[in-house]
């Protein structure tokens, strides 16, 4: 599946935002103050399944960035998945710690990979190449964008069941 163009915009200036310093993943559904959207909860956890399986993406640690395995952002990704970032009764027990806590940062993989292509700010003009080189690595990492797991609300919508 490619990276629509709704999404590679997005996409852009949030891995440009990665990169400059760590945000934790509630920065890619609009922060606590939005309003209920599926589509910006799916859009983040395919951002991070995809920066995390093909390196783009890691998680800050005490121990610093490398620090994280892939086991642990794969869970962390599931969690994401299954955490309702608009559900209030959720985020006042404690139960979206994974949307506040965990540090996303960019790698030097993403560093390079926006220098290469003349990315430096977050609003910038697209960058098709930027988007063809994500793409050519997410083939490269067999994980195409959009193969990480669906969110809640997806999977009642097509009739999955949980878990």
């Amino acid at each position: 599946m490619h990276i629509s163009k709704r999404e590679a915009s997005l996409v852009q200036g949030d891995l440009f935002l990665f990169s400059i310093s760590e945000y934790c993943p509630d920065m890619l559904i609009g922060g606590r103050g939005a309003a209920s959207d599926p589509w910006r909860w799916q859009y983040a956890v395919d951002v991070l399944h995809s920066g995390f399986e093909s390196g783009l993406l890691t998680v800050w640690t005490d121990q610093g960035a490398e620090a994280c395995g892939s086991q642990v952002l794969s869970d962390l990704v599931r969690m994401l998945s299954e955490s309702d970032p608009f559900d209030m009764s959720q985020f006042l027990t404690g139960g979206l710690d994974c949307w506040l806590e965990p540090q996303v940062v960019g790698t030097d993989i993403c560093d390079d990979m926006l220098r290469r292509n003349g990315v430096d700010r977050s609003d910038g003009e697209l960058s098709a190449t930027l988007i063809a080189d994500i793409e050519a690595l997410l083939r490269k990492r067999s994980c195409p964008w959009g193969s990480g797991p669906r969110i809640i609300g997806m999977k009642a919508l097509s009739g999955e069941s949980k878990g």
